[in-house]
């Protein structure tokens, strides 16, 4: 059972279609405007695989992306609902704002929630857990426009936090980037299509959401995890990725 959106997967020429055989293979598609940007597959309802990586040539051989297999029943079972949701009831849009769901290390959010012009229920929570850190913030991120959180990167960095950012090359030049570069954060360009802070070195923040406008309409999920070896584990791979990379210059 298989969803995806119809702006990049479109009937007959995606390469879903050619799954077979027909009677154990069904493809629904989300034709909204907005996207279906989930990127997650449940296996025999006891297995997640959730990240920000499309399942394109570029997300798994170019860009800089992300996953994790999780076995949490709780955590599984919400994507399962939010799945279902969108196969059965072909359901795309906004929901009632529900909150996060949490089974042992991991929260889950989901959007879009209604209305559309308010942020999602995940943006908020990031913003607060920005505002309550106390050491380090190290993020890697594709789409980056909304402002709000760059103010709040921004206060924790002339707080004391150290604040080191990776931001793809579209986005660099943004105003979010550059507000942060501006106030003396370290920030560096590289081939980012992850959607990830780790905040203080014991949560991370992943899934499919990126910091933008558009995600406020887009089906979404952003995935936290309380967990410092797992914290350790994106933190070295955010280490090996920034040291490689080139300084942000500002815009005129």
């Amino acid at each position: 059972r298989v969803v995806v959106d119809d702006r990049d997967c479109p009937a007959a020429s995606c390469f879903v279609d050619a799954l077979t055989p027909a009677d154990r293979v069904t493809i629904v598609r989300d034709a909204r405007a907005a996207l279906m940007h989930h990127k997650f597959a449940i296996a025999d309802g006891s297995r997640l695989w959730v990240g920000s990586g499309n399942l394109t040539q570029r997300s798994f051989c170019t860009d800089l992306n992300n996953a994790i297999v999780i076995e949490e029943p709780t955590i599984i079972a919400r994507y399962q609902s939010v799945f279902d949701r969108m196969y059965t009831a072909m359901a795309f849009g906004p929901v009632a704002v529900e909150g996060g769901t949490t089974g042992g290390i991991y929260t889950v959010y989901f959007s879009p929630e209604t209305p559309t012009s308010m942020a999602p229920g995940w943006m908020n929570a990031m913003i607060a857990a920005i505002d309550a850190a106390t050491t380090r913030i190290d993020l890697m991120i594709f789409a980056w426009t909304r402002t709000e959180i760059s103010d709040a990167l921004i206060a924790a960095h002339m707080r004391g936090v150290r604040v080191r950012a990776l931001v793809a090359p579209t986005y660099a030049s943004d105003v979010p980037a550059q507000a942060l570069l501006a106030a003396g954060a370290d920030v560096r360009v590289a081939g980012v299509h992850s959607k990830v802070m780790i905040i203080d070195g014991s949560t991370v923040i992943t899934g499919s959401a990126n910091w933008s406008e558009n995600a406020w309409s887009n089906n979404e999920n952003s995935l936290w995890i309380a967990d410092a070896a797992v914290a350790t584990a994106f933190t070295a791979e955010f280490d090996a990725r920034y040291a490689g990379a080139a300084a942000a210059t500002p815009v005129p």
